[in-house]
């Protein structure tokens, strides 16, 4: 047995079948953000043997002081490229399969459907309602992360034949349907302390080890919230729904229904565009160039545009009408948002990543 895994080797309940099962496992990461990056890391070092990542997002400034995989080299480049760079120093041994696109219906049985655990390190309620339902579904224990500010939350789903039974919970049982745009702020909108992120992303590659060795016991049925302030876990026991529940409360229950649910980004109808595209664009004349990013985030945009924050834009969304629009952010996360809320009345385009890969 390889000598860099000596330390587990020696725990009580460890042994070489058990660093066996977990060179055998495969494990899917979606998002290779604040979450992601030090589940990652851990993973890896740990020796699971298939580790698949999921990201269509790039490496920004602003992301450097959470996402420890990568350094200031990596700027501008796709996260999972970024990552699986990084990993494969870390561990040669592990296999990397990355995926750089946005996880979507079409896609998301096909690719889950291959790996043992799921571990939800994304930044969005569209894409956690996706990979719930579509780990309900196959049947694949999920491992939930969230941060916000200086808290988090980690808890493990895993939806068996017996919807309702022992140890058999979906992400719906813990939030049936999801938020109203705007109720619950983004890291962009409301920050995040980088410390809480690593904490959460640990917790959720603990979780995940637990699942495959057997060892320990999972946080199935319990949700593990973190207060960073007060150094405080507490524990919430969840309970599941009843099966015979309204529709939307228990998601798609069939492949078939997934293929239809409409999620949200269904609605958009926008196109994201390039650097290049973004600024023959904004040279139009009869082309709105909207910032929706809050009041005094720097860099201010060098060229005309008006400025209209995400926070106003959900209270009237129907502000604009009958306009070409090319939306930005500092990133490329909410002008996601604010191009799908502005889409259903104009001809909107999204810059990808924002002013901080524009000004790159």
């Amino acid at each position: 047995m390889n000598a860099r895994y000596q330390r587990q080797l020696l725990l009580p309940g460890w042994g070489p079948d058990t660093q066996r099962r977990l060179s055998q496992a495969a494990v899917l990461v979606i998002g290779a953000g604040g979450l992601g990056c030090p589940a990652l890391q851990y993973l890896t070092a740990a020796g699971i043997g298939h580790i698949g990542l999921v990201d269509d997002d790039r490496v920004s400034v602003t992301d450097l002081h959470r996402q420890i995989l990568y350094t200031d080299a990596d700027l501008g480049v796709l996260k999972t490229e970024a990552a699986a760079a990084a990993l494969s120093r870390l561990n040669p041994e592990v296999q990397v399969r990355t995926y750089p696109f946005r996880l979507t219906k079409e896609r998301a049985l096909e690719v889950i459907g291959g790996y043992d655990v799921v571990l939800d390190a994304s930044d969005n309620f569209a894409t956690r309602y996706l990979v719930g339902d579509a780990c309900a579904l196959l049947q694949k224990p999920l491992v939930y992360g969230s941060v916000m500010r200086y808290e988090g939350q980690v808890s493990v789903f895993h939806k068996k034949n017996q919807p309702g039974g022992a140890h058999s919970f979906g992400y719906r049982d813990l939030f049936p349907t999801p938020p109203a745009p705007g109720e619950v702020p983004s890291c962009d909108e409301g920050g995040v302390l980088g410390v809480v992120a690593g904490m959460i992303g640990n917790l959720q590659a603990l979780e995940a080890i637990k699942l495959l060795t057997g060892l320990g016991e999972p946080l199935i049925g319990r949700l593990l919230t973190y207060d960073a302030l007060g150094q405080r876990f507490y524990e919430v026991a969840l309970t599941p729904r009843d099966v015979n529940g309204p529709r939307n409360v228990h998601g798609p229950q069939t492949a078939g229904e997934f293929a239809a649910w409409p999620y949200p980004d269904d609605e958009c109808r926008y196109a994201t565009v390039d650097n290049a595209t973004f600024n023959a664009l904004r040279a139009r004349e009869n082309v709105l160039v909207l910032d929706v990013r809050e009041p005094g985030e720097l860099p201010m945009a060098p060229f005309p545009h008006e400025r209209w924050p995400l926070s106003r834009l959900r209270q009237s969304p129907d502000v604009y009408q009958d306009r070409t629009i090319v939306v930005f952010c500092q990133s490329g996360i909410r002008s996601r948002e604010a191009a799908a809320l502005l889409a259903g009345r104009n001809i909107v385009f999204q810059l990808k990543n924002g002013m901080a890969g524009w000004t790159r």
